[in-house]
């Protein structure tokens, strides 16, 4: 049996301006069930994101494989396909990393941790994000979660060296590009950043870490998915991305990044994803952290 709910607080902030490049937002929740059973959800595609579970058991996998036990600092790569969670109760705080926060703070090839989350203290990232733990576990509001973040990410962000800084201009443009509905193609891409189809391919992988066809597709997937939880009285054929052809499109889209159907998505309950799209809204406008613009330019 599936709780039906029980989140107690959701709340999000935006980083430190100088950080606004690399990172999407600051939020922490606390999420209990009403009733001792699981509260289950599955989690849209975004970009990668650090994790601080300071309290509770969680659990998780890419769709659809079995829920496994989450370690208490997660280092979650890019990825293009839902995220089953799963818990009783938990305490988690959390920030989402851009490709150019991947790149600097992480400093690994994104395509070799895409759709995977591992613990961090297993990855040799740039920065150390499981010392963090103990300062976020302690934390008890979120201004200061965010303070312990952007002092960290601050500190991290005068260490790069300048090597890494050499595709910073062209990263922010490709990731602009991807953020423009009316770029369709790989080739129109391609031509807006100045590469040749090879060396986009190269960069696309590396640093937003999937080819940029698929990319493509899952923005437009995303951007359809805002528009139903900003109209959730809507019916899909009124809010599909003008990319889509037609309803079938969308729904093969559905399949691969949900790995279920579009009305098997709605008969659902979605009690952490509601919640999350809601405050996030509230907070910065936007429901999905997949579709955060790159902040100001580098």
């Amino acid at each position: 049996m599936q709780s039906k709910g029980g989140i107690s607080k959701v709340e999000f902030a935006a980083p430190h301006p100088d950080l606004q490049p690399y990172v999407t937002t600051y939020y922490t929740a606390e999420i209990e069930s009403a009733d001792g059973q699981l509260i289950e959800d599955v989690l849209h595609p975004e970009w990668g994101s650090v994790r601080y579970v300071s309290r509770g058991a969680v659990q998780a996998s890419a769709q659809p494989h079995p829920l496994q036990p989450v370690p208490p600092v997660v280092l979650a790569g890019h990825s293009s396909r839902a995220t089953r969670i799963g818990c009783i109760a938990m305490r988690i705080a959390s920030f989402g990393l851009l490709p150019l926060g991947w790149h600097h703070f992480a400093g690994l090839p994104a395509h070799r941790y895409a759709d995977m989350s591992v613990a961090a203290q297993n990855a040799k990232t740039r920065v150390d994000f499981a010392a963090l733990f103990p300062a976020v576990a302690d934390a008890s509001s979120l201004e200061d979660v965010a303070a312990i973040f952007d002092n960290a990410l601050l500190q991290a962000l005068l260490k790069v060296p300048a090597s890494a800084r050499h595709d910073d201009a062209l990263i922010q443009k490709l990731h602009l590009v991807l953020m423009d509905p009316d770029v369709v193609t790989v080739g129109e891409m391609a031509d807006h950043v100045g590469l040749t189809g090879v060396q986009l391919q190269r960069l696309s992988k590396r640093i937003f870490g999937f080819p940029p066809k698929l990319l493509i597709r899952r923005q437009r997937f995303l951007r359809t998915l805002a528009q139903f939880m900003r109209h959730p009285n809507s019916k899909w054929s009124e809010i599909l991305d003008p990319q889509y052809h037609d309803h079938a499109h969308f729904n093969r889209d559905f399949q691969r990044f949900f790995g279920m159907s579009p009305s098997q998505y709605m008969a659902r309950d979605k009690p952490i994803v509601t919640a999350g799209a809601l405050a996030r809204m509230q907070a910065l406008g936007d429901p999905l952290q997949g579709l955060h613009a790159p902040g100001n330019a580098v």
